[in-house]
């Protein structure tokens, strides 16, 4: 019998604590065989602009290319570019659902709960 392979959905802005939410999830959830996918939610102007769009894609390749430098981890990668006018949040959660993730992990971006 094969084992289930875990499929770890990974949201992330495009700031630099994005790299730490990927690697965290890499380091400590990832196994051999399992699927990793980065989701990108652009909403408002950015997810209108092509701008916007090529440097979320440009940030998510430089992110999986470097946990890959980083880590010999055999798994299958993937990112998700996802734009939006509702709710972040909610279109993450949709995302998640729509890939059948196993887990979904959310990073901060760094600021305090009041600047939110």
């Amino acid at each position: 019998m094969t084992a289930r392979r875990a499929h770890y959905v990974v949201a992330v802005d495009t700031t630099d604590c994005a790299h730490q939410t990927l690697e965290w999830t890499y380091t400590y959830l990832c196994q051999p065989n399992d699927v990793l996918t980065i989701i990108t939610v652009l909403s408002g102007e950015s997810g209108k602009s092509a701008e916007g769009l090529e440097d979320a894609t440009t940030h998510a390749q430089n992110l999986l290319s470097a946990i890959e430098r980083i880590h010999q981890k055999k798994i299958e990668a993937y990112y998700r570019i996802v734009t939006v006018d509702e709710d972040v949040k909610s279109a993450i959660c949709k995302a998640a659902k729509d890939l059948s993730a196993t887990m979904l992990v959310v990073g901060s971006h760094g600021k305090q709960t009041e600047s939110r």
